[in-house]
C-alpha cells in the first residue's frame, strides 16, 4: 500500500486496553497515518443501554466530536450499536472529523495477528468515512461494508485504486 499522508487524534475511551492504542497507533503509522494518542475519555452512562447490553454508537460519537483536532477516532471495548441495527463495528461522520471503532467483537475467535488486521480494517474503513468515502462495491476494498468478521476477514486493508484516490485528494 502506498502511504496515505493523513494525521488523525486517537481517543480511546476507558477500558480500553493500552496495548490496543499503541498496537493501532503502530499500525497506522506504517500505514502513513500519524496517529497520536489523546487522554483517555469518560464514557458518559446514558451510552449504556441496558436492556441491550450495548453501548449506543450515536451517543459515543457525539463526545468523539468535542474532541481536539481536525480527525479523531475513538476506540472503545464496548460492544456498539445504532438504532435498527444490532450492533455496529463502527460509526463515523461521512464527512467529518469524527469516526468510532469498538474492537469488542474483533477479538472473536481469533489470534493476535488476525485481531491487529481486523481493528487497522475496521479503524481505516471509518476513517475514509470521515474523508467522505461510502462503502465501496470492490468486496476487497477496506471500504466494503462488513456486516460480519467474515466480511471483515475477507476484504483487505487497503483502498481500492479508486477509494485512495479520494482518500489522499479530501
Amino acid at each position: 500500500m502506498s502511504k496515505l499522508l493523513a494525521e488523525v487524534q486517537i481517543l480511546p475511551f476507558e477500558g480500553t486496553s493500552q496495548r490496543d492504542i499503541e498496537t493501532l497507533i503502530e499500525e497506522l503509522m506504517s500505514l502513513g497515518i500519524v496517529a497520536t494518542m489523546l487522554p483517555k475519555a469518560s464514557i458518559v452512562p446514558p451510552s449504556y443501554n441496558q436492556q441491550r447490553r450495548q453501548y449506543n454508537a450515536e451517543i459515543l460519537l457525539d463526545r468523539v466530536r468535542l474532541a481536539p483536532g481536525h480527525s479523531v477516532l475513538g476506540m472503545t471495548n464496548g460492544d456498539l450499536y445504532v438504532d435498527g441495527l444490532n450492533f455496529v463495528f463502527g460509526l463515523a461522520d461521512s464527512p467529518g472529523k469524527a469516526a468510532l471503532i469498538s474492537l469488542h467483537r474483533l477479538h472473536a475467535g481469533t489470534d493476535d495477528a488476525t485481531f491487529r488486521l481486523r481493528m487497522v480494517k475496521e479503524a481505516l474503513h471509518e476513517l475514509g468515512h470521515t474523508h467522505g468515502l461510502g462503502h465501496c462495491a470492490d468486496p476487497r476494498c477496506v471500504m466494503a461494508f462488513s456486516n460480519s468478521l467474515a466480511d471483515t476477514d475477507h476484504k483487505g486493508q487497503e483502498f481500492c485504486s479508486r477509494c485512495a484516490h479520494k482518500f489522499r485528494g479530501h
